[in-house]
């Protein structure tokens, strides 16, 4: 469970404009989030096997049991996506 979310907080994809230096697996990650305008909560990120997590490229990245938060936060601070 995370210490900086709830599991309905909700997170859309921001309208920042993505370029040829941003990796796909990122691009992927924002577009599933996205989820047709609707945005995802975070139990639905943070679930086993979610959309997000397979697309995560780190390498101390552990699976299911590996927390998502540090990810959830690069991608806010960077602009792709907010939390609502």
């Amino acid at each position: 469970m995370s210490n900086n979310y709830k599991p309905n907080d909700k997170f859309v994809r921001t309208s920042k404009e993505t370029s040829n230096r941003c990796r796909k697996e990122h691009i992927l990650r924002w577009k599933w989030i996205e989820n047709d305008g609707k945005g995802r909560n975070y139990s639905e990120i943070n679930r086993p096997n979610s959309g997000y997590r397979e697309l995560m490229t780190r390498d101390d990245y552990g699976g299911n049991t590996t927390s998502i938060d540090q990810d959830l936060n690069y991608d806010i601070r960077r602009g792709w996506i907010r939390r609502v």
